[in-house]
């Protein structure tokens, strides 16, 4: 089993773009599983939501919650 990062298990927050309906939900906490197959988010007044990772289509660098540079996807690793 590949390790995953305590950060990634705590979570974070970031802003998830919808494509389909074109919503833009900000200030979402994310997390995954101990095994790395699902990611969870969920943002103020909103249920939480689940999907597994392999369904995740796009993942764009950008600006943490508390950061003031950008936050890349490898900086989770």
């Amino acid at each position: 089993q590949i390790e995953v990062s305590a950060r990634l298990l705590k979570g974070d927050y970031f802003d998830r773009w919808d494509e389909e309906n074109g919503s833009l939900e900000q200030n979402c906490l994310f997390r995954v599983d101990s095994y790395g197959f699902f990611i969870y988010w969920q943002s103020d007044g909103r249920d939480g939501q689940v999907i597994e990772l392999s369904q995740v289509s796009d993942i764009k660098p950008g600006k943490g919650k508390d950061d003031d540079d950008e936050t890349s996807v490898d900086s989770f690793a």
